[in-house]
């Protein structure tokens, strides 16, 4: 199976190496297979420059959005690869991801012993299932994942997950700079009956890490602010599929586990 690796990526030219690339440099992953999309040719020359001496980089493909934010991004990406690009399978991963990994038991998680395999494997049985979207679990605590797949309305994370370009259905975009991910959720789940989420598998990664969102936010404070708002937005265009719950941190969005 071709598929392809889509990162985008803000301000973090030196963390996306060593997070991510190194990730997939570790499972051997075809580099001339992943694309990293940036804003505008000054966040190109700036990654330019940080790839440019190690060979092993060469084969990255940057990606100029001139978008700003991630909705626009995201959005960007989706109408990239519907009208522009050849291939059906694009698996989505965030710069600053440290491992990808599995639930053991209850008390242990390990990474995953073939990355390729495991993405591969997804997409197949997503599309055994007749779907376009799988997700893994948001959390990394052993206690609280699953070794079970659904098909029912949940969270998919998109830090790391996959969908696949079905053009005999329309390409699906979003409104929301927070909670994109959960917006794109709700739409596979509706347009497509249900997204797949695989229950035993999680990422390593520091959420609300310096640079990328927050710093297109002009700070952490700033964006938490922009939480709120936008958390009752969401939940009043999808009231039958969403709730608002407060956190620590700030506001969060929690799907109901609804079956079509």
């Amino acid at each position: 199976m071709n598929y392809k690796i889509c990162i985008p990526s803000f301000n973090r030219p030196e963390i996306i190496k060593t997070k991510t690339l190194k990730l997939l440099e570790k499972y051997s992953m075809e580099f001339n297979n992943v694309d990293i999309f940036i804003e505008n040719q000054e966040q190109y020359d700036l990654y330019y420059e940080n790839l440019k001496n190690d060979e092993k980089y060469h084969d990255l493909n940057l990606i100029i959005t001139d978008t700003k934010g991630i909705k626009e991004k995201r959005n960007f990406i989706r109408n990239y690869y519907y009208h522009y690009e050849d291939h059906n399978f694009i698996c989505c991963i965030d710069d600053d991801i440290d491992e990808i990994c599995v639930k053991v038991d209850d008390k242990k998680i390990k990474p995953v012993d073939d990355l390729d395999n495991l993405i591969i494997d997804n997409f197949l049985y997503t599309k055994k299932l007749n779907l376009n979207c799988w997700g893994i679990s948001a959390y990394h605590n052993p206690f609280f994942l699953k070794n079970n797949v659904s098909t029912n309305l949940k969270y998919i994370c998109g830090a790391f997950f996959g969908f696949v370009v079905d053009k005999k259905k329309e390409v699906l975009q979003t409104k929301f700079n927070h909670y994109e991910d959960f917006e794109f959720s709700i739409k596979h789940f509706l347009r497509d009956g249900g997204v797949v989420r695989f229950n035993n598998i999680c990422i390593i990664t520091k959420y609300f890490g310096d640079g990328g969102i927050n710093q297109s936010y002009n700070g952490l404070e700033n964006r938490k602010k922009d939480m709120e708002i936008a958390g009752k937005k969401f939940i009043e265009l999808y009231p039958q599929y969403s709730r608002l719950i407060k956190k620590k941190y700030g506001f969060d969005i929690r799907l109901k586990p609804i079956k079509l």
